[in-house]
């Protein structure tokens, strides 16, 4: 029988007890066949929040054909509605669970606690006791479930995910990939057949690359038993951690979560949260548990970060020179490092006030927090017993792990750039790269021979591949050039350096010595004598200069000539009239001349 589903109705007999149902939004007792296969009917929970994991729910309905009134002889059905936090959509899920990525460096561990998992909803809301199942191990790492309710099972008591004890994330992997730990939540009760009723949550991992990846984790146990009430001297023997360049005594440990079942570190000093890999060497760490009476277990995790990079402050950055009390000699941090802090050596927290004879003693040390900050910076005053204050700034600069040799270029090719010059081989499998941070001035940098186009980022592969070359300008004296480059890889701090380059001429006529060897805001050196012709256009330079050299060649031949005619010319005047001007002269002193003859006969007469 083809009925239109227009006129099949449904007619409730009994409305649900712990919801509504809705009809296009709009609450209802009857619908048609039609509603349903168009999708506007729906059941509405009253409250947001259950205080169980499931409820069971109903409602009492006939079927009706065109209408019908005549329904005394009509069967009434009944609807089931299981509401469960199982069935809960991936979108409201932040309204029960907040979640927050675990981070973890290459290889490192985290243990799982509140601060990733937030159930403050459901804590709020919920009276039965729930549980978690973690049956898929991650894809990337493994999940140490130490505080199972049950032997040999990977099941947890939900609360007891939030103290930190419970669960550890172990990174093994060598690539950086993100990973997932996938975990199920559901009731007690249902424990033997939670398959079917369970919520499915999925809390992201991010890998991030080790700060230094010449630190070793030589020794590091698991677990250690510890005797309630007891101690457990650390050594070197079980705990080691070791660097090629960090002394032991530069290689921090600092707590990141303490043991939440009283188990704390102990040096003479006190409790600290703070040690050094000497500390344990020389056995002054030591492990304690003090019994918690409102804590009930036989497991505590405590999880630790290594801190590289610490400077310790001495004489050569800080050096008052004073032959009174160092002590009374005090430094103020009047801005702090924006890219890391300043420490005690003795596990203090920060040191923002200390003496001259702290600095002498080295008990101040710097360490850097940032690890993608090549320098810092802090300003400070000194201060003396007689009030005479000094204000200054310091400045902290990574230092590379290379060594960059001086590039020799001659000005009429280009030069190639090897791994000679510029070798990072010891991070060869952390893609070392390098930027172009303050360009070459009298020349560009190319790769592959394309020297129209110049490149402000290359790879360690581009110059151990024979790519990377370096074009200088032409020039006809020695020139010293320099360019500020950025070395950067997976899992170091970035560094700045300044990579050198001679640039020497066919012929040496002049030197121009190099700017300011400490900083890159260079004056420029005087080129009035040189030419600066691109290589790629020396043919057309050399054509030129030629052309050039000819006709001022022949322009001043032609002048040198017409100047000695026009001379010789001259002076064949000059001497005629010379010639003719004693002619003149010779003759009237001849005719103004006495006659000796005469005179001599006269005086005879006399």
């Amino acid at each position: 029988l083809q009925v239109d589903p227009s006129k099949i109705v449904y007619k409730l007999t009994k409305i649900p007890r712990y919801g509504n149902l809705l009809l296009s939004g709009v609450l209802t007792e009857q619908f048609t066949q039609e509603d349903i296969n168009e999708g506007r009917l729906t059941y509405k929970v009253d409250n947001d929040f259950l205080d169980e994991w499931t409820k069971k729910d109903l409602f009492l309905f006939k079927v009706l054909l065109n209408n019908s009134t005549d329904n005394s002889a009509i069967d009434e059905n009944r609807f089931k509605i299981s509401i469960t936090y199982a069935a809960l959509p991936s979108h409201r899920l932040h309204e029960f669970i907040q979640l927050h990525s675990v981070v973890v460096s290459r290889g490192g561990s985290v243990a799982i606690n509140e601060s990733h998992v937030n159930l403050d909803v459901i804590r709020k809301n919920f009276r039965e006791e729930l549980l978690v199942d973690f049956s898929r191990k991650p894809r990337h790492g493994q999940l140490d479930v130490l505080n199972s309710i049950i032997k040999h099972t990977t099941l947890v008591k939900l609360f007891d995910l939030l103290t930190g004890r419970s669960l550890i994330y172990r990174h093994q992997k060598e690539a950086l990939l993100r990973d997932e730990i996938l975990f199920y939540i559901l009731p007690k009760n249902d424990a033997n057949r939670h398959r079917t009723n369970r919520l499915r949550i999925i809390l992201p991992v991010i890998v991030l690359p080790q700060k230094d990846p010449f630190v070793k984790i030589k020794e590091f146990p698991d677990r250690i038993k510890l005797i309630t009430g007891g101690n457990y001297s650390l050594s070197s023997e079980i705990f080691q951690a070791v660097h090629p360049v960090i002394k032991p005594s530069d290689l921090e440990y600092r707590l990141l979560q303490a043991g939440s079942n009283g188990v704390k570190f102990l040096m003479k000093s006190g409790m600290t949260e703070l040690f050094t890999q000497d500390d344990v060497n020389k056995g002054k760490v030591g492990l304690f548990h003090q019994q918690q009476h409102n804590v009930h277990g036989d497991i505590d995790v405590v999880v630790f970060q290594v801190i590289l990079n610490l400077i310790c402050i001495f004489l050569t950055h800080f050096g008052a020179k004073s032959n009174g009390d160092r002590s009374k000699i005090v430094y103020k941090i009047t801005k702090l490092p924006e890219n890391g802090s300043l420490y005690w050596v003795a596990g203090e927290k920060e040191a923002n006030t200390f003496t001259q004879l702290d600095i002498d003693e080295e008990r101040v040390l710097y360490a850097q927090l940032n690890m993608q900050a090549f320098q810092d910076r802090f300003e400070f005053k000194v201060e003396n017993e007689l009030n005479e204050t000094v204000q200054s700034i310091s400045y902290v600069r990574v230092l590379p792990v290379l060594n960059p040799r001086i590039l020799i270029a001659d000005s009429s090719s280009v030069a190639l750039i090897t791994g000679a010059h510029l070798n990072a081989s010891i991070l060869q499998y952390l893609t070392p790269r390098f930027f172009v941070t303050k360009s070459p001035r009298f020349g560009r940098f190319v790769l592959n021979s394309n020297v129209s186009q110049y490149v402000e980022f290359f790879t360690y592969n581009d110059i151990i591949n024979n790519g990377l070359f370096y074009v200088p300008n032409q020039t006809d004296v020695m020139v010293l050039d320099f360019a500020e480059l950025e070395l950067n890889a997976d899992e170091i701090q970035p560094a700045r350096f300044r990579f050198e380059i001679e640039i020497h001429p066919s012929t040496i006529m002049n030197y121009i010595p190099s700017t300011d060897s400490t900083t890159n805001h260079s004056i420029p050196p005087d080129l009035s004598h040189s030419a600066m012709v691109p290589v790629n256009k020396m043919i057309n330079y050399y054509v030129l200069i030629i052309l050039f050299a000819l006709t001022v060649a022949v322009i001043i031949t032609v002048i040198i000539f017409r100047r000695h005619s026009s001379n010789r010319k001259q002076l064949r005047v000059v001497k005629a009239q010379k010639r003719r001007e004693l002619d003149v002269k010779a003759k009237a002193d001849l005719q103004k001349q006495p006659d000796l003859l005469s005179t001599t006969v006269r005086t005879l007469e006399s």
